[in-house]
């Protein structure tokens, strides 16, 4: 049913409206009171103790209680009024069958569901345009949001204001490549902490964080600075140890990077392995390394220090098994310009060694034999051992047209006339070259 006030629907059960609160007129049951005959006593009446009441059934004897329908209620909103007192069925009389139906319910009409107005359509209709709008107002001001937070990062990225670039970047997520443009933002910070650590001193830890940046602006020459600071930290303090060896090595590295200072504490470190080996005897060696260092403070003349003066001419060993007057070996050197040295060998045994400076001459006896002659020459002398040192001539004399030994006969004195180096008087005189450990 419909509520009569407001229209809205009712269970028919209901009392009250659940939308007013209107009360909901009941229908009226009217029955016929049922009569009692005459001549039954009052006790009669009383209620017997098994009595059935069943539903009222028509019968010729017992007439039908009617109700008759209630009046149909306007559709105006009715005042409230009282709700009807229930009706009172007498209780059956003992041996009498009791009829009874059921109130019925009035029958309300059916009440069409109120159509929706124009006006309320057009209000949704409006709603949900300025719903879209609004959604498309907040995406066009959101794009426009991101793509000036990306302007303004990629503007800090190229000023390297890597902080500000990165916080920006990073809050766009996959917009375009902001998070890649967030990356070198973040290598930018990376990259100037290296450098701050690098200006502490600590070139261990920079050198690492700048290997992590690979090909990061200049990162991979950064990482080479911090090598190289590491090396000449290492050289300083191998210096200061007297380890001048592993000091010049390291130094000659950088000099050659052209870094700092490192060129003068090369030298310095090949200067100080020169004296040491002046200092242990060995000569020739210290001469070697005073010479490399040219004009460098006194190498020069600390070089010439090393060199042992020439010998006198003449003869300065002779095997006591080739002693002999019958033959005699003559060295001329009164056109000579340079002191040379001599070793003579009959096969392999060294038979005798002389030395004749500028303008000399040597003689030696010796017994007929077939000897081989080999010459040195030079400008500093080292001794026997070392002779001229590895920037020495060191030949073995040829005769007679390529041989490479010299017949002394009997009872013959035979005379090498030496001059101007390549030019010999009387027979021609050749040479072989060979070097100072083959001599």
């Amino acid at each position: 049913m419909f509520c009569s006030r407001c229209g809205a629907k009712i269970s028919n059960a209901g009392k009250f409206c659940p939308e007013c609160g209107a009360p909901v007129p009941q229908p009226e049951a009217t029955t016929e009171p049922v009569p009692v005959p005459e001549s039954q006593p009052a006790e009669a009446l009383e209620p017997q103790p098994e009595v059935t009441i069943e539903p009222a059934e028509a019968s010729e004897s017992q007439p039908e209680a009617t109700v008759e329908p209630a009046a149909t209620p306007e559709l105006s909103a009715p005042s409230p009024s009282p709700v009807p007192a229930p009706t009172l069925v007498p209780a059956p009389v003992a041996g009498t069958a009791v009829s009874y139906t059921p109130p019925t319910p009035p029958v309300q009409p059916v009440r069409e569901a109120p159509k929706k107005s124009k006006k309320k359509l057009l209000i949704i209709l409006g709603s949900v345009v300025l719903v879209v709008l609004i959604a498309v107002g907040a995406f066009v001001g959101f794009s426009l949001w991101r793509a000036s937070v990306y302007e303004q990062g990629v503007a800090d990225l190229a000023e390297e204001n890597y902080w500000e670039a990165r916080d920006l970047l990073t809050k766009l997520g996959d917009y375009k490549d902001a998070q890649e443009l967030a990356d070198t933002a973040q290598k930018g910070l990376e990259y100037d902490a290296a450098i701050e650590v690098m200006d502490a001193g600590d070139y261990e830890g920079a050198k690492t964080a700048f290997e992590a940046l690979g090909d990061f602006k200049d990162a991979a020459d950064q990482a080479l600075i911090c090598q190289q600071n590491i090396d000449y930290q290492e050289a300083t303090a191998a210096f200061e140890e007297g380890d001048f060896e592993r000091a010049q090595e390291l130094f000659a590295d950088l000099a050659s990077a052209k870094f700092s200072d490192a060129g003068t504490w090369r030298d310095k470190s090949t200067y100080a392995i020169a004296e040491k080996a002046y200092e242990a005897g060995d000569y020739y060696g210290a001469y070697q390394t005073f010479s490399g260092l040219g004009s460098f403070e006194d190498a020069a003349d600390r070089a010439q220090k090393c060199t042992t003066a020439y010998p006198s001419t003449g003869v300065l060993y002779h095997n006591p098994d080739y002693v002999s007057n019958v033959s005699a070996l003559v060295i001329d050197g009164a056109n000579a310009s340079y002191p040379s040295y001599y070793k003579l060998y009959e096969g392999e045994t060294l038979v005798a060694t002389f030395f004749v400076n500028a303008g000399g001459r040597c003689s030696l006896e010796l017994p007929p034999s077939v000897y081989r002659v080999k010459e040195a020459i030079g400008e500093a002398w080292f001794g026997e051992e070392i002779m001229f040192g590895d920037d020495g001539v060191y030949t073995i004399m040829t005769f007679d047209g390529g041989k490479d030994y010299l017949a002394l006969e009997y009872n013959i004195e035979t005379t090498i006339t030496l001059s101007v180096i390549g030019e010999l008087a009387g027979d021609a005189v050749g040479s072989i070259a060979t070097d100072r450990e083959g001599f």
